[in-house]
């Protein structure tokens, strides 16, 4: 690879800021990181005006000109952080669709997977694939039940050692945005590590604080449903609203409350980040930048037809076997993960880093029984 012939990269953000210490700047910081290490571009500073390799921020409504764009700038590894890029995607022009194909261009797109939603049958997935054909897609999609499962596993360990003898606070309480499992497995994987706990240690049960889970309330605030369940979760002493950024009402709405032994359980990414100033038991953390890392490694360093992350695929021609991310073996190939404690008590923070390194140390051990099980679900 050289410079001159080697293909450019762009990260096009979903209407968000590069700058939201969450996907969107963790997905363009592994663009740039990758460019540099090759020497694509002598800037390390990934903010810098004259990189080869890019980063759009549409603002709202202005999703499909940015592909545009960087089409016509002649990117040919374009990375798309999110599912709200969908429907802006599906409805390219068809002198853009020829631009694809005569370019050779390949979507990565993050959190979604639209040859999967294409073979389900949805009919504006089936146009685009149709329209694009073979090996212009590969899809980055997270198995974060396994993550949840640890950091469920730890919650309740927690709450054994600091609710011992009141049982009553050993609760939960969680909501989803959609019926999807995007939302859900993040719910399914952290009861299930909570299950494994109960049934090990009868005397010191973790209980959900409701006998269903509500999986609708969408990422809007204020919406009356997103309210209730909201007012709902918080009676739980652990809240966990997997609803976009529903996460933030739940914050604040728990800080109103006053009561300083509840908190809530984030995700996506660490959001202690993000919410500086409330109690976080930790994340359940899609590692978005190390897999798009590991995508566009494989693109530059192992050549475009023999991806070790999507087997079979072959630019233009075939998709190959979209791979899931998730634990993975070592440091480089896990792409979901635990944060540490943000509870804002040292005292706290010692005894749930302790349980979420022991429940790491347990799945670990157990981590092809376990997998089965959440497969299974």
């Amino acid at each position: 690879l050289t410079v001159d012939n080697a293909p450019r990269a762009a990260f096009i953000t979903d209407e968000g800021s590069v700058h939201d210490e969450s996907f969107n700047q963790s997905g363009w910081e592994a663009v740039h990181k990758i460019s540099y290490e090759l020497g694509l571009d002598k800037a390390q500073v990934s903010g810098n005006k004259n990189l080869r390799n890019k980063v759009y921020e549409p603002k709202k409504g202005e999703l499909a000109s940015s592909y545009k764009n960087a089409i016509d700038s002649s990117f040919r590894y374009i990375v798309l952080c999110g599912f709200t890029h969908k429907a802006a995607l599906y409805g390219l022009e068809p002198e853009y669709i020829k631009k694809i194909k005569d370019n050779n261009i390949v979507f990565i797109t993050v959190d979604f997977d639209i040859q999967q939603d294409a073979s389900t049958g949805e009919p504006a997935a089936k146009a685009f694939v149709d329209k694009i054909g073979q090996g212009r897609l590969i899809p980055v999609i997270f198995d974060t039940k396994q993550a949840a499962y640890i950091a469920g596993r730890a919650l309740a360990d927690y709450f054994s050692k600091i609710y011992k003898d009141n049982p009553e606070k050993r609760t939960i309480g969680a909501f989803g945005g959609i019926p999807w499992p995007a939302v859900s497995d993040f719910i399914a994987g952290t009861f299930q590590g909570i299950i494994d706990w109960n049934k090990e240690h009868p005397e010191a049960k973790t209980k959900s604080l409701n006998n269903t889970i509500e999986l609708k309330t969408s990422f809007t605030s204020g919406e009356p449903v997103a309210v209730a369940a909201i007012n709902s979760v918080i009676k739980a002493t652990a809240s966990y609203p997997v609803a976009g950024s529903l996460s933030f009402d739940t914050a604040k709405e728990i800080k109103k409350l006053g009561d300083k032994n509840k908190f809530i359980i984030g995700v996506d990414a660490d959001q202690k980040n993000a919410l500086k100033g409330h109690r976080i038991f930790t994340s359940v953390m899609k590692l978005i930048g190390q897999a798009v890392y590991n995508v566009l490694a494989d693109l530059y360093s192992q050549g475009e037809n023999s991806l070790s992350l999507q087997p079979g695929f072959e630019i233009g021609k075939k998709n190959g076997e979209a791979k899931v991310f998730g634990y993975g073996e070592n440091e480089a190939s896990k792409y979901v993960g635990v944060a540490t404690s943000g509870l804002l008590d040292s005292k706290n923070d010692e005894i749930a880093n302790k349980a979420l390194e022991e429940a790491t140390k347990y799945y670990e051990s157990k981590k092809a029984e376990i997998q089965k099980t959440l497969s299974g679900q």
